[in-house]
């Protein structure tokens, strides 16, 4: 009911960007990288200082036979194959 009356009240538009930022906040980490002041994961993992569309499709690339050198500096990964 509460839901039903928030959606007359509040416009579209609000209501997609509150849901934008739960995901953002909850599911990406991103409320914890404000708290932190560096980018971590929702578990609080380091992320490096990319896009989120770019790490989802790092995700997917399989990486198992690569040989990579990574170098941490604060926050910034580089990695090099």
């Amino acid at each position: 009911m509460l839901k039903k009356i928030a959606a007359r009240l509040i416009p579209l538009n609000i209501r997609k960007q509150l849901r934008n930022f739960h995901i953002l906040a909850n599911q990406y980490g991103q409320y914890r990288t404000i708290q932190k002041g560096f980018g971590v994961d929702k578990e609080g993992s380091h992320l490096p200082w990319y896009t989120y569309p770019a790490i989802e499709y790092l995700c997917n690339i399989d990486f198992t036979t690569k040989k990579n050198l990574r170098i941490r500096k604060r926050s910034l990964l580089h990695v090099l194959g």
